[in-house]
């Protein structure tokens, strides 16, 4: 089922049921996003494109396990695997929430409840995730997202260069990059060739931009996440405590000409 949210100059497309995974966003006529619709096809495959939403935490664990609780679970949590309930819709707006089943429950063994709310704005899209713990316990969080936006091969490293520093970044074309850089101040500014220039926007929370592209896709990858792989298991994680509740938010709109 896919939900379309409009304003007057941008349609957002979500699919509630593959992980409420936003597969578009068109603004002025321009798409914003990079997908890959060979992807969606597959009914447990990954979704290569649009904006994975990665909770609870982003990344990997080490060893692939949650220190907290001594539980397994897989890269990038299961939030991205799993379907959500639409609890509310407006034109431009819809609510989501995470139905826990036995699964999550083995791997993520707290009581809580998530909602996601996707929003169409005038030049591009909002994401609110709202988190809250209903357990006796704290509850460690380090979630982020996975916005692909479209590139082409060769202009992937002039975009990324306003992301990252040049002394980390592969020298040539083609390029691909997997690295992470501490989040300037909430806000990144970066062209897409002919997309335009973009703005990411981002909670405090979100201290690091994952940027990851591989060679010879038009695309790359400027994901605000709480902090790199394994961060749920340090100091560095977010710590809802008991009956506690955190709001995480990110946007991307295109900058009008």
């Amino acid at each position: 089922m896919s939900i379309v949210l409009t304003t007057e100059s941008t349609t957002v497309n979500v699919l509630p049921d593959r992980g409420a995974i936003v597969t578009s966003v068109v603004t002025g006529g321009t798409e914003l996003l990079y997908l890959e619709p060979d992807t969606i096809a597959s009914p447990t495959g990954a979704i290569r494109g649009g904006i994975p939403l990665l909770f609870p935490f982003a990344g990997e664990l080490a060893d692939g396990r949650l220190s907290a609780s001594g539980t397994e679970m897989p890269r990038h949590g299961f939030a991205r695997r799993k379907a959500w309930r639409v609890v509310e819709r407006t034109a431009s707006t819809v609510t989501m929430r995470l139905p826990i089943d036995a699964e999550i429950s083995a791997g993520y063994p707290y009581a809580f409840g998530v909602d996601y709310v996707v929003s169409a704005l005038a030049h591009g899209v909002r994401l609110d995730l709202i988190v809250e713990n209903r357990s006796e316990r704290s509850l460690p969080l380090a979630p982020g997202w996975h916005p692909y936006f479209p590139c082409p091969v060769g202009a992937k490293r002039a975009c990324l260069l306003h992301v990252v520093p040049a002394a980390i970044l592969p020298p040539e074309e083609p390029l691909a990059c997997d690295v992470n850089v501490a989040a300037p101040g909430g806000r990144s500014v970066f062209p897409l060739a002919d997309a335009g220039v973009f703005t990411l926007t981002f909670s405090a929370h979100l201290r690091t931009l994952e940027v990851w592209t591989l060679a010879g896709k038009p695309f790359v990858c400027v994901e605000p996440w709480v902090g790199p792989s394994n961060v749920i298991n340090t100091t560095e994680r977010v710590s809802v405590p008991p009956g506690g509740r955190e709001h995480m938010w990110m946007a991307i709109e295109r900058l009008p000409a």
